[in-house]
């Protein structure tokens, strides 16, 4: 079975010193809509260009669209996924529920969809479910051991791939809200400011206690291979094009002869030459020791590797001066494109100083115009004495320029779309009523099962109560409380195989028990209540961000969605005319949900930055959550004055000492307001 190697790149260089240095497969983003913002990334021109240099060389490339998208953005979107199916783009990483409904619905067979790590499927259901939405791929989340990679194999008919080296997120794929939770820069939109990187005070003693090793997986590709994975992929679209043909080069040389490597310790070495972090091997065998110490750039820094990059990529363009009659005539090929003009040529000047044509070079900076480069082909002037006036070169210098700007600008163009498509993104206006001025109290709150029974005396006007189902229910209990309230029980948001495959004995024996209100807060859920016949309902964790993933949710079976938490007001209003939408306006909010295992992260352990952001650790069987110790909180009437209505409001009691208690302080508005956050809503999310 031949793996196929995928590298990073966020620059031209860097594609091209991948694919000399061995890559199979490319992984790019445009300048917006990706998971690296920050990167110089990919204008529609430059994309143009690299699809065809790459499908010359048999190299794949696969565009990143893997981010959260806001509704405003997905006219633009839809134009990239059209230009996407002109150019012949080999796949398209997703997120973002509305790109994949984009495509099922108008590029169905002409598009290829892979999901994103930032989906986190981590178990043969998500897999499953992935495979039933079309998609050809997933990047599993990178906190799967090589065990349950295994299991993956079972499903056929779909592929994957891992991460093999790179950097490493601590929280969980596509559950991280902490750099939003910051600043209103989010990880989800691919701005991340990494605050995991840097120093945390616990106890005080300030150490990195959320930055992560390096990942490198070069020790172990025997083992890797035996999974039957169909691509490894090496993180790294922030580096440089050194950095970017070192790591492939090596990691081809792996792959080429690992038949003939008993022993990859060398390549191993040479790998650290190129990480200024510890570097480890992830989760792929446990979950220990995957926290590093301070950054080492000695290696990294000192060390100069020599890689000349190939000049295919820029031979494309010409501009050709040629001599017909009494005229000099221009061509300019930019990008197979053409475009050509006369000019007569006028009388010698009687005293200024004719000049031949050749001087125009000093126009064109090492043959540059506008960041491309040209060839420039002066037909037949070698062997005629011609000469020209300086200020006629200097116009056609400035004529040409100009017309290059334009070719430009037309390659940046989007495609157009069809009024069908146009029509299909338009919102649809509801005609439901939505009842909840958000501001207003809850009517809709979420608990663990051991607080249940504690509501059964309570008359706060509650319409439905979610129970999180991380521990087993008290069934007589819980029939109880469905007296006086709608009951929901909501499948847990991270579930790897294990544990995915008891939940889905356990909803059954729930569902033949009485109980048909079931929400899902992943795509392992989903897929889990996929057979059940039973009402179902999206979580805090499968929210949405605009009106096309909503209806897209809506469309399988779903009676009712939640708003993004990090969502700014504009957002908000945006959701407002899709109908059943949830939103969150109390609680405790998850930014970190992590995998990793340490003595450091104890149940209810704080930790605070210079900054004076303090979290909390929660440890829910394998999985640690850390939640903000100020309360997030939308009620009151400067919230009201927005005029924003949803069709439920909730208050998230999970991470309270007594659930009961505070959700009486709530109606009793006892709140602190030092204590309390708006989050995004009254800044813009980035």
């Amino acid at each position: 079975m031949n793996i196929e190697l995928m590298a990073p790149a966020g620059n031209i260089k860097s594609l091209i010193t991948a694919i000399k240095n061995g890559a199979d497969s490319i992984y790019l983003g445009l300048k917006k809509f990706n998971a690296r913002k920050p990167a110089a990334n990919f204008s529609v021109y430059q994309l143009k260009k690299v699809i065809k240099f790459a499908h010359n060389k048999n190299n794949k490339i696969y565009l990143t669209l893997n981010i959260d998208l806001k509704s405003n953005e997905l006219k633009e979107i839809a134009q990239i996924l059209e230009l996407a199916k002109q150019i012949k783009i080999d796949a398209i990483i997703v997120k973002d529920p509305a790109v994949i409904y984009l495509i099922q619905k108008y590029y169905n067979k002409k598009l290829t969809i892979h999901y994103s790590t930032q989906t986190a499927i981590c178990s043969s259901y998500g897999l499953k479910f992935a495979k039933s939405q079309s998609a050809k791929r997933v990047v599993l989340a990178r906190e799967l051991e090589i065990a349950e990679i295994k299991e993956l194999a079972s499903v056929d008919g779909i592929e994957y791939e891992i991460f093999a080296q790179g950097s490493m997120c601590f929280s969980i794929s596509g559950r991280c809200l902490m750099s939003s939770w910051v600043g209103g820069r989010s990880g989800n939109r691919g701005v991340c400011t990494a605050p995991c990187r840097i120093l945390w005070e616990k106890e005080g003693v300030k150490f990195p206690y959320f930055s992560m090793k390096d990942l490198s997986l070069i020790d172990y590709l025997d083992k890797i291979i035996k999974t039957k994975i169909f691509a490894l992929k090496i993180e790294g679209r922030l580096k440089n094009a050194l950095w970017v043909g070192g790591i492939t080069s090596i990691y081809r040389k792996a792959l080429d002869n690992i038949d003939n490597f008993n022993n990859l310790a060398e390549l191993f070495n040479e790998l650290q030459k190129y990480s200024a972090r510890e570097i480890g091997a992830g989760h792929i065998f446990n979950h220990n020791n995957l926290i590093g110490k301070n950054e080492n750039w000695d290696n990294y820094q000192k060390t100069q590797i020599n890689l000349e990059l190939n000049n295919d990529f820029i031979k494309k363009n010409e501009i050709h001066f040629s001599l017909i009659d009494e005229n000099l005539k221009i061509s300019i090929i930019l990008f197979e494109k053409k475009r050509e003009f006369n000019i007569k040529i006028p009388p010698k000047p009687k005293k200024a100083k004719s000049v031949s044509i050749k001087k125009i070079l000093q126009y064109f900076k090492n043959n540059e115009i506008h960041g491309e480069k040209f060839d420039i082909i002066f037909d037949d002037f070698d062997d005629m004495d011609i000469t020209f006036p300086s200020s006629f070169i200097q116009k056609i210098a400035q004529k040409i320029i100009s017309i290059i700007k334009m070719l430009l600008k037309e390659e940046e163009k989007l495609p157009e779309l069809s009024d069908e498509i146009r029509n299909f993104i338009k919102p649809k206006i509801q005609n439901k009523n939505k009842k909840k001025l958000l501001g207003d109290y809850p009517d809709k709150i979420i608990i663990f099962p051991q607080n249940a029974a504690k509501f059964l005396k309570s008359n706060i006007p509650i319409k439905t109560i979610v129970i999180s189902l991380e521990n087993p229910i008290n069934i007589l209990t819980t029939n109880k409380l469905k007296e006086k309230s709608d009951i929901i029980l909501s499948i847990p948001a991270v579930l790897y195989e294990k544990e995915a495959k008891k939940m889905q004995g356990y909803i059954m024996y729930l569902n033949k028990n009485g109980f048909n209100h079931f929400e899902a807060n992943s795509y392992t859920g989903m897929q889990i209540l996929k057979n059940i016949d039973c009402n179902k309902y999206l979580g805090l964790d499968m929210p949405v961000m605009n009106h096309l993933s909503a209806e897209y949710f809506y469309n399988l079976g779903y009676l009712s969605v939640y708003a993004t938490i990090e969502g700014d007001k504009s957002i908000y209003k945006s959701l407002n005319i899709s109908t059943d939408i949830q939103c969150l306006i109390f609680g405790k909010i998850p930014l970190f949900q992590s995998r990793v295992n340490s003595k450091l992260f104890c149940d209810r352990a704080s930790f605070k930055d210079k900054f004076d952001i303090q979290i909390e650790c929660f440890k829910q069987k394998e999985i640690n959550i850390f939640v903000s110790k100020t309360y997030f909180y939308l009620i009151g009437k400067i919230i009201k004055q927005e005029n924003i209505f949803f069709d439920s409001l909730t208050a998230d009691l999970r991470y309270f000492n007594n659930p009961l208690k505070t959700l009486q302080m709530i109606f009793d508005d006892k709140f602190d307001n030092k204590n309390l956050s708006t989050f995004n809503f009254f800044r813009k999310l980035i």
